[in-house]
């Protein structure tokens, strides 16, 4: 009964604000959109070069010209995930999910406005060995069971944004913030609460040759409640909180199953972007977030912390001609590391700290070199084709217990799309093929093969060796009138892993764009 007031109270907490967010567009969208026609603002957002090298874009102050005109649109989505075998049994085998959603970018004379919301209702298929939210944030310090099961999930997420023109600067600010519910009926029954809010502001400055420089900070709050509860009379699974790579902390299994997780991340960017036809455009950025697990049951126990480096830096050259073309080189690191305490003797249900340890390191990186080239013709009709190639790594390590998996692939693919505009109807079709070659993947972890060590296993199965990624997309707008289009697009995806395992997922989106 709780549950479900708690779920009614969110659901009509959401559909005002996304009523009053949806308002809003409206009112800018009429302001700023009318003057010009659907179909022009459409076939320019939608252009190839608009969604090339875009993490400059993630500065606030830099969005005052990352589109030429105002669009809003509103849109039910559909999606459907399934593989053959859970690839990453923690996040289970399959998701089944529906979102409504609103977003808006308003182009005014001096400044730029945008925002919008989303309401997601999903199910994450057979998911085990973890029955906390936000899995890849907070992995591996979880609470889990080698029972799970589906898991019903509720995401709102809100978000706005400006960007003002003051002299040679340009000020700007975002604001996000995401809340999730996260339930099971049947035993396990979790009930996890999450609330994450991100603030962003900055600024940049006009230079010589139509470039600009800007300079952003960052930061944000994280809550979740993780909470576990059983009713059947036919006994419990061993519940554990997981350490790393199978291992937990075996002094609290059992019966301990309420936890918290409170965190914060801060970060700063530097950004240069050309705003002429042609030119550089590069971003620096770094980011650190702190996550300290507490075992609310234990008089609020600091049982582990989770602090996560991010580097990425881009650097790329691009040319917006009718012949569009460019060249972007990437980088992205990651940098986990994981720091448990011991506790001694408890007196009173208190147990008194007297050491720390870090045991727990995780190490991403993915470097890729992106090329594009393509033509955009006076009718709004475009072709272009995108070669990619990079090698990407993922070193796990628990060090107390020599256990380690290390994911390594070099990749390659190739990427390529048609826009093509005739009378009131606007047709985009894109694809993608890309093949990932294993490049010194390995495993090492104990000879006997406990339950727990199980999703590590499965794992290096299937992401340690080659694997393609095929993919399809295609949209269809149609103008009902200069300020109206409706639209319908359908997006597929295949994952054919060498293990012979198989992942697929198919979305389906139906939009109002004014």
């Amino acid at each position: 009964m709780h549950l479900h007031y708690m779920t009614k109270q969110a659901q009509e907490f959401t559909r005002h604000m996304a009523g009053m967010i949806c308002m809003f567009a409206c009112m800018f969208a009429t302001q700023a959109g009318d003057s010009i026609p659907i179909d022009i603002r459409l076939g320019s957002s939608q252009q190839a070069i608009r969604r090339f090298a875009t993490e400059v874009y993630e500065h606030p102050a830099m969005r005052r010209t990352q589109y030429d005109h105002t669009l809003t649109r509103v849109a039910l989505d559909g999606m459907y995930n399934r593989q053959n075998e859970a690839v990453q049994m923690q996040l289970g085998d399959g998701v089944r999910a529906g979102r409504v959603e609103a977003d808006t970018y308003t182009q005014q004379t001096k400044s730029t406005l945008w925002g919008g919301a989303s309401y997601e209702n999903g199910r994450r298929m057979n998911t085990r060995f973890n029955e906390t939210g936000d899995y890849e944030r907070l992995a591996p310090y979880v609470m889990g069971d080698s029972v799970g099961g589906n898991l019903s999930t509720q995401t709102y997420r809100f978000h706005g944004g400006f960007a003002r023109t003051v002299g040679p600067w340009i000020i700007g600010g975002e604001a996000a913030f995401r809340a999730v519910l996260e339930y099971r009926r049947v035993d396990p029954r979790p009930l996890n609460t999450v609330s994450d809010f991100n603030g962003k502001a900055g600024a940049s400055v006009a230079l010589p040759a139509h470039y600009r420089a800007g300079f952003s900070l960052n930061a944000g709050r994280y809550k979740q409640t993780n909470g576990l509860k059983f009713f059947s009379e036919l006994g419990v699974p061993n519940v554990l909180h997981f350490t790393g790579l199978g291992t937990d902390y075996y002094r609290f299994r059992g019966s301990r199953h309420e936890t918290y997780y409170n965190g914060y991340n801060i970060g700063a960017a530097l950004n240069l972007l050309c705003e002429a036809t042609a030119g550089w455009r590069a971003t620096l950025r770094y980011d650190y977030t702190s996550d300290t697990k507490i075992m609310s049951s234990l008089n609020n126990l600091p049982l582990s912390h989770l602090g996560s480096h991010t580097f990425v830096s881009e650097v790329a050259y691009v040319c917006k001609e009718e012949r569009f073309w460019g060249v972007t080189l990437r980088n992205e690191d990651l940098v986990k590391q994981g720091t448990e305490n011991l506790f001694g003797d408890a007196a009173n249900n208190i147990y008194p700290q007297i050491a720390s340890t870090r045991k727990y390191t995780n190490l991403r990186m993915r470097h890729t070199i992106e090329g594009l080239y393509g033509r955009r013709r006076p009718t709004g009709s475009e072709w272009h084709i995108a070669p990619v190639a990079g090698y990407e790594m993922r070193d796990e390590r628990y060090l107390s217990s020599a256990r380690s998996l290390r994911l390594s692939h070099l990749f390659a693919s190739v990427k390529g799309g048609w826009l093509h505009e005739t009378g009131r109807w606007l047709v985009c079709l894109d694809g993608a093929a890309q093949f990932n070659l294993s490049a010194g993947s390995d495993m090492e972890m104990p000879d006997t093969v406990t339950t727990w060590d199980e999703p590590t296993h499965n794992l290096f199965k299937h992401a340690g060796g080659h694997y393609t990624v095929l993919r399809v997309q295609a949209t269809v707008w149609y103008s009902m009138n200069t300020h109206n289009a409706l639209s319908f697009s359908a997006d597929y995806e295949a994952c054919l892993y060498e293990s012979g395992n198989r992942a697929q997922q198919v979305e389906c989106s139906i939009a109002f764009s004014f």
